[in-house]
């Protein structure tokens, strides 16, 4: 099966559409955890909004929100396509809603999710990716290969231990995406290659 990386920054080309460049209101020090695959738990706001900012002017929807805070944002459409999908692999999701609020400070739409896959899925072959080391610490990832064999009991949507910030999804998700003509979603496909 072939997987894809989710390119959370959406068209960044379309100055129209809506792009986020805060966090949750109120949510502190938890706001780096949808980002990295930990749980945000008591910690998420009752009512948790995110504003707009004036440096980014665009308020057309779409049905993936393009972002600087390496969150999965997406409309409840999406949000119900991923959660058919990963509840076949028991693939633990907590999904965080939040109220988008435009730039005169009303409310532009309630019906977007912040997607937090939780852990990681190890299935890079590192030798074959182009990752950069300080020391022991990846501080970026410019290229990855997969390894098919450890891809067998992949979810359909993960993070890895080398980037948690990033975001994957198998063929199949990738395909109902595309079937159900989901908005500002691209991906790029990520090579594949057995552990030498």
């Amino acid at each position: 099966m072939r997987y894809f990386k989710i390119v959370t920054l959406g068209d960044t080309a379309d100055k129209s559409l809506a792009f986020i460049s805060s966090y949750v209101e109120n949510i502190g020090l938890a706001a780096y955890r949808p980002a990295k695959g930990k749980r945000v738990g008591e910690k998420y706001p009752e009512n948790a909004e995110i504003h707009l900012q004036p440096e980014d002017p665009g308020i057309k929807l779409s049905s993936l929100i393009g972002n600087t805070k390496s969150y999965l944002i997406v409309n409840t459409a999406v949000k119900e396509t991923i959660v058919e999908f990963c509840s076949q692999n028991e693939t633990e999701i907590e999904l965080l809603q939040f109220t988008l609020v435009n730039h005169k400070k009303r409310v532009h739409s309630k019906d977007y999710w912040i997607i937090n896959p939780i852990g990681t899925f190890d299935c890079v072959n590192r030798s074959a990716s182009e990752i950069e080391f300080l020391d022991d610490e990846i501080v970026g990832v410019d290229k990855y290969v997969f390894d098919p064999k450890r891809l067998e009991k992949a979810p359909h949507l993960f993070r890895v231990p080398e980037e948690p910030r990033g975001y994957f999804i198998s063929q199949s998700l990738a395909k109902a995406f595309q079937d159900k003509q989901f908005t500002n979603i691209f991906l790029i496909e990520v090579e594949q290659a057995e552990e030498g």
